[in-house]
C-alpha cells in the first residue's frame, strides 16, 4: 500500500513507472496457475442513490450469495439511519424527548459514535445534528424560497454536536437540547460501504469495490493489477489541478460538493451542504475529494472539507477545488495532517 501515501502528482508518476517497469521484468518461473477469478457486477438502489458491487470470484453461486448478503446489510443500515423513512430508527430517535437516554441498535450507535468523533476533529465542519438545516434546504428546493431568519434561528437552536451524547456502557444516545434532529446523510453511505466490503470478505471475496453515489470503498485490487482505477469527478473538469484517475486499493475515497445538488434562488447558488454558521447551503462552488482508510471517514470528511477547505486531518488525504469569482480554480491539498498547499489554474 505504499502508493496510498503518495501525493496526487506522484501517483501519476508511479503509475507510469509501473507500466514501464512491467515490460522490463524477466518472465516469472513456471508455477501452478491461480484460480480463474471472473468479474461480476451487482446493482441496487437504496439510500437515495445506486449501490454498485464489483467483485472477482471463482464461483457464480458464491458471488451471488455474497452480494445478496452485502445488499441486505446496506438495507439494515438504511433502516437504522434514514431520515427519509418515517419508520426508521433514526426518526424514532429524532422524535424522542430530550435529556432521556434512548437505547439504540449497534448500527445506529456506531454511526453516531463515528459522527461525533469526526465532528470534534473537524471543529463542527461535519455535524450530524444539522437535520433541521437540511430539512430547510429540501423545502427551499421545492418552494424556491430561502428559509426565514426565524426558521434559521430555530434550526440553529436545535443543533450542535456537543449537545449529543453517546454512552457505550448503556448503548444509548441522549439529546441534551429540545427539538434536535439528526441527519446521517453525510456518513451513512460510507459506513454501509465499509460493512458491505466486510461481508464480502467474510464470504471469501477480497477483490471487490463498493460504489454508493460519491462514496467508494475499495478492497484488494483486481487480479494482475496494482489498484482499482477510480475516476475523479471534481470542479476541475479539465484536470489541470487534479489527475483524471487514481489507482487505489484497500481504502475509501469520497467526493462531495455542489456538482449535482444545488439550487439557485435570487441569482445565488446554494449547495446542499449546509454552512453551520449561516444555516444556509454553501454559496461558494467547491468540491472535496478525500482518501482515507475507510469510507466512513472519507464520506464525512468530504462534507467537512467543503465547509472548511483548510482542514488538515491526520487520517486523510484531501484535494479541494474552489471556483473563484474570476473564473479561475484554486486547489487546496493536504496529506495526513500536513499543512495545506495551494495551486491555481484556469476554469
Amino acid at each position: 500500500m505504499r502508493y496510498y501515501r503518495l501525493t496526487w502528482q506522484a501517483l501519476l508518476l508511479a503509475s507510469c513507472l509501473t507500466h514501464c517497469l512491467s515490460h522490463c521484468r524477466p518472465r516469472p518461473a513456471e508455477h501452478t496457475p491461480a484460480p480463474q477469478l471472473d468479474r461480476r457486477t451487482y446493482l441496487q438502489s437504496m439510500m437515495g442513490t445506486r449501490f454498485t458491487i464489483t467483485l472477482y470470484a471463482e464461483d457464480q453461486a458464491m458471488a451471488d450469495a455474497a452480494a445478496k448478503a452485502a445488499f441486505q446489510y446496506a438495507a439494515e443500515i438504511n433502516s437504522a439511519c434514514s431520515d427519509y423513512d418515517a419508520t426508521s430508527e433514526l426518526m424514532k430517535l429524532n422524535a424522542a424527548a430530550p435529556n432521556q437516554p434512548v437505547p439504540v441498535s449497534h448500527h445506529l450507535f456506531d454511526v453516531l459514535r463515528h459522527g461525533l468523533e469526526l465532528a470534534q476533529q473537524s471543529g463542527g465542519a461535519y455535524d450530524p445534528t444539522l437535520g433541521h438545516h437540511a430539512q430547510n434546504w429540501r423545502v427551499a428546493r421545492t418552494s424556491g424560497r430561502l428559509p426565514s431568519p426565524e426558521q434559521i434561528s430555530q434550526a440553529k437552536a436545535a443543533s450542535g454536536w456537543s449537545h449529543l451524547v453517546v454512552d457505550a456502557a448503556t448503548h444509548s444516545v441522549t439529546k441534551r437540547i429540545p427539538e434536535m434532529r439528526l441527519d446521517l446523510g453525510g456518513i451513512a453511505k460510507g459506513y454501509a460501504a465499509d460493512g458491505m466490503l466486510n461481508i464480502l470478505n467474510n464470504h471469501g471475496i477480497t477483490r471487490a469495490s463498493i460504489t454508493a453515489g460519491g462514496e467508494v470503498r475499495l478492497g484488494e485490487p483486481p487480479p494482475g493489477k496494482l489498484g482499482w482505477q477510480v475516476r475523479l469527478k471534481t470542479l476541475d473538469a479539465q484536470h489541470q489541478l487534479s489527475p483524471a484517475t487514481l489507482s487505489l486499493a484497500n481504502c475509501g475515497i469520497s467526493t462531495s460538493g455542489d456538482l449535482h445538488q444545488s439550487i439557485t434562488i435570487g441569482g445565488q447558488s446554494y449547495s446542499h451542504i449546509v454552512n453551520p454558521v449561516t444555516g444556509l447551503g454553501l454559496t461558494a462552488r467547491v468540491s472535496a475529494t478525500i482518501i482515507a482508510d475507510h469510507a466512513t471517514l472519507s464520506d464525512a470528511l468530504a462534507t467537512a472539507y467543503c465547509v472548511n477547505p483548510h482542514l488538515s486531518i491526520p487520517q486523510a488525504r484531501s484535494l479541494v477545488i474552489i471556483a473563484q469569482p474570476d473564473g479561475t480554480l484554486t486547489s487546496i491539498s493536504s496529506e495526513n495532517g500536513s499543512a495545506p498547499s495551494h495551486q491555481t489554474g484556469a476554469d
